[in-house]
């Protein structure tokens, strides 16, 4: 890793595994917190690992807590604004995922925009990789993963344990494996 491959302010806390490769940029025009919440005397560590011409960009302050891991695979974006992301918190961005200020997200909640594999039905190969998008104040419940293609309107709510594979409206709970429209017109706060 290079000096000048990351610009702005990275605050480690702890144990923070940075991986980059040489082509590869983290961009910060605000701040982020890396391993934020470590208890005292833990060892947990936070990952952040990019691959080739991947970019991070952090426009507001970001916490990522202790136990999460960033992954920017090859040529992907990742452009996160103000927001908390939990322990146990993953991030894959193999295509771009773009997630707005004011963002919660709970312990364990998974985000990628990729399947990893290529899948093929009815002798079609499928898209590896759809954007991911997560709106202004948006919450995701504890233990739940939003899947390619998605994108979550402003203010929305994912409840615990769901998984998401279809776009949430505005101001709308979901839940559930797969998440449903639960509830509209709703907000929150913290």
């Amino acid at each position: 890793m290079k000096n000048d491959q990351i610009q702005g302010k990275l605050t480690r806390i702890g144990n923070v595994v940075i991986s980059m490769h040489e082509t590869a940029q983290i961009i910060i025009r605000g701040e982020l917190v890396a391993n934020f919440g470590l208890p005292q005397g833990s060892n947990q560590e936070c990952i952040i690992k990019l691959q080739e011409n991947a970019k991070l960009i952090v426009d507001g302050k970001f916490l990522l807590s202790y136990g999460s891991t960033i992954q920017v695979f090859k040529n992907g974006i990742l452009k996160l604004k103000s927001g908390f992301a939990n322990c146990g918190t993953i991030i894959g961005a193999a295509h771009e995922i773009a997630i707005d200020e004011g963002f919660l997200g709970a312990r364990n909640v998974v985000i990628y925009d990729s399947d990893g594999h290529t899948l093929i039905k009815g002798g079609k190969e499928m898209p590896r990789s759809k954007p991911v998008r997560i709106g202004k104040h948006v919450w995701i419940g504890v233990g739940s993963a939003v899947l390619k293609g998605v994108t979550i309107g402003d203010g929305a709510i994912v409840g615990a344990n769901s998984t998401v594979v279809k776009d949430v409206p505005p101001m709308c709970a979901v839940g559930g494996n797969p998440a449903q429209l639960i509830e509209t017109n709703v907000t929150w706060r913290n």
